[in-house]
This record gives structure tokens, sequence and C-alpha cells, in this order.
């Protein structure tokens, strides 16, 4: 890194390709960088726009969407949960979307106290852009919708010029920050979190090399640990968009993919992210659309046909976080995989391109031409 970083601004895609988990329940990533931002005194930038669209980001995050979801089969299994001695009630109050919403919201106005909100720039500089098709408005399209991330990227620029030696790194992937941004000397663009927290590491600590042989020396434990942590989760199929069964035999964590990141570190542990190649083996059950009958005047199949397919050896890419103990004398003797948390924000698919397959018509409730009747 040849210039420090002196402030950081990210925008909302950032935060919503981490569902905006400012609390860390699903993913200690966006909590772990502003608490890392905060502690080697670099200000996260602001603006009054980013502020209101990052609070709607939170409505709509997929914590929120899934806790709804989980509630909804509570209420349907109110039965079973009362003949195991649960109370279906108790636990639809633990996890009510509410709830989840307001601790979202919480962790994330505690965090944006301590951000330096840009001011709103003169409209007619904005206007101007506006007419001349500059970044990021575009020369095609709806540039009205561009205004908001015209205001925060003005405001940026007019920063940068009042303080020309700061060296800010941008977390984005919206093509009209890139557009607006691209060559600027005193700016540095990255499009994830964790991109930012890579190239910010060594900026802010010195344990690198140390984290790195930590990780080699544990990655066969890491391996067992995160084949373990994958069984429970939830899978799809590439290219299956009717799936109605799946059921997974097997998985088994085979690699390392690209590098991985340290989320945080004390004396004797550190949690790390990292993306992990998956071997998948299991069955699954399809609405078959070449033998199925599709009644266009009702705009539904009028019969259904299933086939199971079977997979072995099939592919798939996971993100998780592990929490990695070692002595306080920083040897590499008695390291211990304390923990494997599964974070990806949606089923885990499976490749099943390079995979061994083999695919059966289920015969069960057929009619006489081979097709399944669709109650």
């Amino acid at each position: 890194m040849e210039k420090a970083i002196t402030a950081v601004m990210i925008d909302t895609s950032a935060y919503h390709n981490r569902q905006c988990d400012f609390s860390g329940m699903t993913t200690a990533m966006i909590p772990t960088f502003l608490r890392l931002m905060e502690s080697n005194h670099i200000p996260v930038l602001s603006h009054p726009i980013l502020d209101a669209e990052v609070r709607k980001h939170i409505d709509e995050s997929e914590i929120i969407k899934k806790a709804q979801n989980l509630t909804d089969a509570i209420k349907k299994s109110k039965g079973v949960l009362a003949s195991l001695g649960l109370s279906s009630a108790e636990l639809m109050e633990i996890i009510t979307a509410e709830k989840i919403k307001s601790t979202l919201l919480e962790a994330y106005e505690n965090f944006s106290k301590s951000f330096v909100m840009l001011p709103y720039v003169k409209a007619q500089d904005v206007f101007a852009d506006y007419f001349s098709k500059k970044p990021p408005f575009s020369t095609t399209g709806s540039k009205k919708a561009e205004f908001p991330d015209a205001f925060v990227l003005k405001g940026l620029l007019q920063y940068c010029v009042k303080n020309p030696n700061d060296q800010i790194l941008v977390v984005s992937s919206d093509t009209d920050w890139e557009r607006t941004l691209l060559n600027h000397e005193q700016i540095i663009m990255v499009a994830t979190l964790q991109e930012a927290l890579a190239f910010m590491w060594p900026q802010l600590d010195d344990k690198v090399e140390f984290v790195s042989r930590i990780w080699a020396e544990s990655i066969p434990q890491i391996m067992t640990a995160v084949s373990t942590a994958a069984e429970r989760e939830a899978y799809s199929i590439d290219d299956i968009y009717e799936l109605e069964d799946i059921d997974i035999s097997n998985v088994r964590a085979v690699s390392m993919v690209g590098n991985m990141t340290p989320l945080e570190i004390t004396d004797t542990s550190v949690l790390i992210h990292a993306t992990v190649s998956l071997s998948v083996t299991g069955t699954a059950e399809y609405c078959d659309e070449s033998r199925s009958v599709w009644d266009r005047e009702d705009q539904m199949y009028y019969y259904k046909a299933y086939t199971r397919i079977h997979f072995e050896d099939a592919s798939a890419e996971a993100e998780c976080e592990v929490c990695l103990d070692f002595p306080a004398d920083g040897s590499m003797k008695n390291i211990v995989v304390r923990d494997v948390r599964m974070t990806n924000k949606w089923d885990i698919s499976i490749d099943t391109t390079d995979a061994i397959t083999s695919e059966e018509d289920i015969t069960g409730g057929e009619d006489d031409d081979g097709y399944w009747l669709m109650e």
C-alpha cells in the first residue's frame, strides 16, 4: 500500500450484499469492518441520502424476511411444538421480524454516530452535470433515478477538493459510482467489504503473516469442521427452477477459494472469513417441464411430471466464518477450530455439470400417459 487510507465511504450496495447485518447475526463482516475503522481512527464518510438508503435497505433485509418465514413455519407447527413441550408463542416472541429490524437498526445507529456526514452540495452544481450528461448521469435511460447518487458523489468530490492530502477508499459495486470516480487520484475503489478489509489489513494490523501461518496449519481441521457445518445448510441446484425436494447424503469441503480474510484478532483467537469449495452428493426431485402439460388458458399445469436425479461429487461454493483458538505464546501447537458459521445469503447452489448423475422418471402417482396428476 503506497499511501495510507485516511477515510472510507461505503455505498449501500456493499451493505446490502451483507444483508445489512450491522449486528453480526449472520456474518461479522459489517460490524468488524466498522469497528476496525473506528479503532484505527479512520473516519467513515456518509451522506444524508446514504443514511436514508441504508435505513430503507434494513427494512428489506433478507434476515427480516427469513425471520418472517420462520414465524410462519412456527405457526403451522403449533401442534408438533406443543407435543415437544415447546411454546410456539414464546418462540415467535423471540424471533419477530420487528425485533430483528429493531436490532439491526440500533446497531447501525450506534455505528453511524461516528460517521462524518457530508453536507448537501448546491443543486445547481448537480443540475449542471445532469444537463451536460456527466457521470453518474447516463446518456440513455432514466437519468432522474441517478440524482441521489449524483448528490452523494458530488459531495465526496468536494470533500476531496477541501482535503487534498486525503486518500479515500470507496466501497461500491455500482457502475455509476465507478464511472464517476474513475481515475480520481485521491480515490481507490473496491466492490465489496471483504475486498476493502483485505486491502486495508496491512495498514490496520501487523499480524497478517502470523494469521496466515495459523490458517495454513489448521487447514485439515477447518475442512473437517466446514464439512460438518455444511451438512446442516439448505441447497438448491443450478438451472432447476421447479425443485420439489432435495436430500443431501454427503458434503465434503474440498479446498479454499481465493484468499482468506481476517475479521478479528485477539491474543488467543482469530475470526476469519473464507470461501470454500464443496463436493456434494445427494438426490433431488423436480418438475420435468418436458413431460408436463401446461394449460395456456388457465395459466397452470394440467399435469405435472416429476423426475428424480441422483448426483455424486457435484460442486458448490459456500462462504463461512471460522474462529480459531491458539496458544497465547503464539506457537503453532494446539490450534483448535472453536466454531464454523456458514454465511451464505441464499441456499447453497449446486452445479451438477461435472458430477456423476443419473435420472429416473417418478412413476408413483402418474397417469396412463406418464404425467403426474396435480391435485
